[in-house]
């Protein structure tokens, strides 16, 4: 079929420069083009090297992206719209490839045939389009090639429905800040009041991120938290925490910094589930659901975590107002913390133990992180259980194997002693688990230890040291052992 294609182009190919093509050819060439690219796909297989499979994906692009233009030459708008069809899944493989660079040429193509289809056709690709000019802005801006991104973006603002722009904004706030316009964005960013609060809050934050001024960086910062006023509470706290974050590191008083952190945590205790002590609940099961670990087997741990949550729950809140519902918009129940959240106390903790202005301070801080990155692994451990015992052999929860003969399988626990994370290391199958469900963005993500409730591993990872080295040098070195068991996951 490939040689097939070859020698069908072949014409084309060999025609001289600037020589005429009738219409009804163009309509041949880009079926041949379309059938090429089809049959390069073909080709594919999941056990190829991986260098092959990525020239195969780029070459099928090449081809349709050609089949794309000579469809337009040709007055075919549906043939275009059907080679378009088949681009995303090779572009997918290219972008998290080490060389996305390779989809520079035939996205480029892509991008101008999809945009001269007529108007009748362009509902069918404007999903398709905004994805390539995501997927080309992101070349790009590997590149720092900012002014061809900004005259992008102008190219999708101006051609795009309206509707179409939101997913755009970031790339365009960033583009606009390292391509010099950042004078003239403060004016554009008043266009977003008409979007949702949770995106006006992350084009702030990426105005926060990228502005030349610190003066603009505090004021997008501070608006991205403004955004979320009147949205779900718990949404706000990773902006609330970015903002300490900034305040802390530009130099600004330390009490400003806590302050954010504080309404956060304020925020965080106001959604706490109101449910028995995890040591009583559920009685032996907790050994097996990893629960016993939440109590840090450490009784002075223990009696900073309480009072901290005590002084937290009973403080006054300055954004809340009110106990927060199931749905986090107010009332009087309330909402299950997931490791999400645990991971955002942990790291408000470790932040607030530097800021501490005594070693016992910093240690009690250091304490309460611990606290909540014990939780993170009570809760992982007891959703791996539940799933496994929901899919019991041969069967298995969904992204893994059954179980292998020797593999060590469920229940899994955690050590119920201090000493005992000298040598406890998380199974294999544990780890494959937490990371099947992240990759698969299922609801049960939240339970666990992975990229959806991690999202910003970097960071994460620079507290897990800073609070591990500050407990070993307060003479805790079996406290630190907790955290340094987690980082190993979070930077794996």
């Amino acid at each position: 079929m490939v040689e097939a294609c070859e020698a069908a182009l072949a014409p084309l190919r060999a025609a001289p420069k600037g020589s005429k093509v009738l219409k009804d050819e163009w309509r041949w060439y880009a079926l041949a083009e379309v059938t090429h690219g089809e049959a390069i796909e073909k080709l594919l297989k999941p056990d190829q090297n991986l260098q092959l499979q990525l020239q195969l994906h780029a070459q099928a692009l090449g081809h349709l992206a050609q089949a794309m233009a000579h469809a337009n030459r040709a007055g075919l708008g549906s043939m275009c719209v059907s080679a378009a069809e088949r681009f995303w899944p090779h572009c997918k493989a290219l972008m998290a490839s080490s060389n996305p660079g390779a989809l520079r040429a035939p996205v480029g193509v892509a991008l101008k045939e999809l945009q001269e289809l007529e108007a009748a056709l362009q509902p069918q690709v404007v999903e398709l389009r905004v994805r390539l000019y995501e997927a080309m802005l992101g070349v790009l801006a590997a590149a720092q090639d900012w002014p061809a991104g900004l005259a992008l973006l102008t190219r999708a603002f101006s051609s795009l429905p309206i509707h179409a722009h939101q997913p755009l904004w970031e790339q365009k706030v960033t583009f606009m800040c390292k391509g010099g316009a950042s004078k003239k964005l403060m004016g554009e960013m008043f266009r977003l009041k008409d979007f949702p609060p949770e995106v006006q809050a992350r084009v702030w934050s990426v105005l926060g991120a990228n502005a030349p001024g610190q003066g603009e960086q505090l004021t997008a910062m501070m608006r991205a938290v403004e955004a979320l006023q009147s949205g779900e509470a718990l949404a706000k706290v990773d902006y609330l925490i970015s903002l300490a974050e900034w305040l802390y590191c530009n130099g600004f008083p330390l009490r400003d910094a806590e302050d954010q952190l504080h309404t956060a945590v304020d925020i965080l205790m106001d959604c706490e589930e109101e449910a028995p002590d995890e040591d009583e609940e559920g009685g032996g099961a907790a050994a097996d659901d990893g629960a016993s670990v939440a109590s840090l087997g450490s009784k002075s741990a223990r009696s900073v975590a309480s009072r901290a949550t005590s002084v937290a729950s009973s403080a006054a809140t300055t954004t809340t107002g009110t106990a927060r519902t199931g749905d986090g918009k107010g009332g009087g129940g309330a909402t299950e913390l997931t490791v999400l959240h645990f991971e955002q106390l942990a790291r408000i903790y470790t932040m607030l133990a530097q800021m501490a202005p005594s070693a016992h301070a910093r240690v009690e801080q250091c304490l309460m992180a611990h606290h909540y990155l014990a939780r993170m692994w009570a809760s992982a451990v007891g959703a791996a259980n539940a799933a496994e015992a929901a899919a019991p052999p041969p069967a298995a929860p969904a992204g893994l194997e059954p179980l292998a003969e020797g593999e060590a399988g469920p229940p899994y626990a955690l050590p119920l002693e201090l000493h005992e994370w000298a040598t406890w290391t998380p199974p294999a199958r544990l780890c494959r688990l937490m990371a099947a469900a992240g990759a698969a963005g299922a609801k049960e993500a939240a339970r666990y230890v992975c990229a959806a409730t991690v999202p910003k591993p970097h960071l994460t990872a620079f507290y897990l040291r800073y609070c591990a080295g500050c407990l070993s040098a307060a003479g805790l070195a079996l406290h630190a052992l907790l955290p340094l068991s987690l980082l190993k996951v979070v930077a794996a």
